[in-house]
């Protein structure tokens, strides 16, 4: 079994007519941990209590979910294949590429610092 399409969800939770915070309840789940799930996957571990609460067996839900997908004309944006341990990865990455230049900065000042006194 496989991740659910987050998108996918929060359409059909829509379509049931339930807000964020009831259909949190209804799998036994925190609102923001419902709210990420629909921003990217859901764990295949909730699968069967989503699809319980959406009045879906699990497989209908896993068949219905593969259908769903973007416009046959509409190109997927770039980064969306991404884990969320592979983005988080690269922020990691970015924010000490950043550190680097910061330091590399101060260090350049300072050692132009007694050539600007003159």
């Amino acid at each position: 079994m496989e991740k659910i399409n987050g998108a996918f969800i929060r359409k059909k939770r829509e379509e049931a007519g339930y807000s964020l915070r009831e259909f949190a309840e209804m799998i036994y789940a925190s609102k923001s941990s419902l709210l990420r799930w629909e921003q990217t996957f859901a764990p295949a571990s909730c699968v069967p209590k989503i699809a319980e609460a959406l009045g879906l067996s699990a497989e209908e839900l896993y068949t219905q979910a593969a259908e769903y997908g973007l416009p046959q004309n509409s190109p997927q944006r770039p980064g969306t294949d991404l884990s969320p341990k592979q983005r988080d990865e690269i922020k990691f990455c970015v924010k000490g590429i950043i550190c680097c230049l910061v330091v590399l900065a101060i260090v350049f000042f300072f050692m132009l610092l007694p050539y600007l006194l003159v």
